[in-house]
């Protein structure tokens, strides 16, 4: 058994969202590859509607995990222990910054951190902002 996705306190909704996040990671970043998880423990019985919350996402299958799922798994792992964009994003949707505003922003995040990823995660959270990043940029 595998156990990814730790995180304190994991409701259903947030067990499919850290999914689904995991999904489109994988699709984005393997897209020839297909994979089949097999929920089981705190998690299959959170799903199912027997408890309300569990510590983990834990996997019977595939065993062993493929370095590509590993890959997929730390990237949403990382985002579930740093969810602020996902918190905060509905606010930021409520401000409704121009674009001119929105430049300044990506501006002052790339200064912080110039680093590819954060490029990206930019670059989503734009697209979800809904504007074009190219445009943005």
């Amino acid at each position: 058994m595998n156990t990814i996705i730790p995180n304190p306190d994991l409701s259903r909704s947030q067990i499919i969202h850290n999914l689904e996040l995991l999904s489109d990671w994988l699709r984005v970043k393997f897209p020839d590859e297909r994979i089949e998880l097999v929920v089981v423990g705190g998690a299959a019985l959170v799903l199912l509607g027997h408890k309300n919350q569990t510590r983990d996402i834990d996997v019977l299958r595939p065993h062993p995990l493929p370095e590509f799922l590993r890959q997929g798994i730390r990237e949403v792992a990382n985002h579930a222990c740093n969810p602020s964009v996902e918190k905060h994003l509905e606010d930021i949707k409520a401000i409704r910054p121009s674009a001119g505003e929105l430049k300044l922003a990506v501006e002052f995040c790339l200064k912080r951190d110039p680093h590819r990823t954060n490029r990206q995660d930019l670059a989503a959270i734009v697209r979800k902002l809904g504007f074009d990043p190219d445009e943005i940029y």
